[in-house]
């Protein structure tokens, strides 16, 4: 017997059918969860360098370019960007929605072993860790002014702020950026080095 044919015969049958469909949806439109944006969390992962004393530029040449080729041969990548600064070098790399974050963070580690025989000797180990898609910076201080100059602000943040503010509840990490550093350079006089049976490691 056809559903129509039933309802034609007992219409009552027919109304309550139709009030119990308009109830249930209209609990499930209640309880139906609908976000403009969905908290979708795609795989990151971060390679954080530290080569002490070197230039921005050193760092880019030598640690940052040397990472991007090796890494960027991984399948499943979407993006990949790189900040260098002074001393560090700070590579993210953000993989496709389907992949997974721990073998994504484990291929990355391969990649980052096989580059470190290219990387320069005083170069610490680099750091791999999965990153938190929403870990971005939230607030910018600006430090300026008070008859300091560039380095003694640099300073001032690094040994005074900087603690304080990682004590708040709530701060994941603070990150300095365009600090200056004292730099000592050194002009060799080879002859001289030589006649005295030196190298460059000795000075």
């Amino acid at each position: 017997m056809r559903l129509s044919q039933i309802c034609i015969e007992r219409p009552v049958f027919s109304i309550v059918m139709s009030l119990v469909i308009v109830v249930l949806g209209g609990i499930s439109l209640t309880r139906l969860s609908n976000r403009l944006f969905p908290d979708v969390d795609p795989p990151f992962v971060s390679v954080w360098t530290l080569l002490p004393g070197a230039a921005p530029e050193v760092v880019e040449t030598s640690v940052t370019q040397v990472l991007e080729d090796e890494i960027i041969g991984i399948e499943g990548i979407k993006h990949l960007t790189s900040q260098s600064s002074e001393e560090v070098s700070f590579v993210t790399v953000q993989f496709e929605i389907d992949r997974n974050v721990d073998m994504a963070a484990a291929e990355v580690r391969d990649r980052v072993a096989r580059a470190r025989a290219r990387l320069p000797d005083d170069v610490k180990e680099p750091i791999v860790s999965k990153a938190d898609a929403d870990a971005s910076e939230i607030m910018w201080l600006n430090l300026a002014g008070g008859g300091f100059d560039q380095i003694e602000l640099s300073m001032l943040a690094e040994t005074r702020i900087k603690d304080r503010l990682s004590k708040l509840p709530g701060v994941a990490a603070v990150r300095l950026g365009g600090e200056r550093r004292y730099a000592i350079r050194l002009w060799i006089d080879h002859e001289r080095l030589t006649a005295r049976g030196l190298t460059i490691a000795d000075v």
